[in-house]
């Protein structure tokens, strides 16, 4: 079986970091859960400077919780 060295991410001696499950899917880093700092300035963004009406209910149940209606 080959051995990779620790993983950067967890430690194991299975895998590389590139072949990590627990990537984030929006940014592809890792980091704790809640914790992407892509995501947040995003929703920051749109939060602020856009039209909420414009957005798609899937993206504002994500976004704000409940789609505005």
């Amino acid at each position: 079986r080959r051995q990779y060295g620790p993983c950067g991410a967890c430690g194991d001696m299975s895998h590389s970091t590139q072949f990590w499950r627990r990537r984030c899917k929006f940014c592809k880093q890792v980091h704790e859960p809640g914790r992407c700092e892509v995501f947040q300035e995003l929703t920051k963004l749109v939060r602020t400077k856009v039209d909420k009406k414009d957005i798609a209910p899937e993206l504002q149940t994500l976004l704000f919780g409940e789609p505005l209606n």
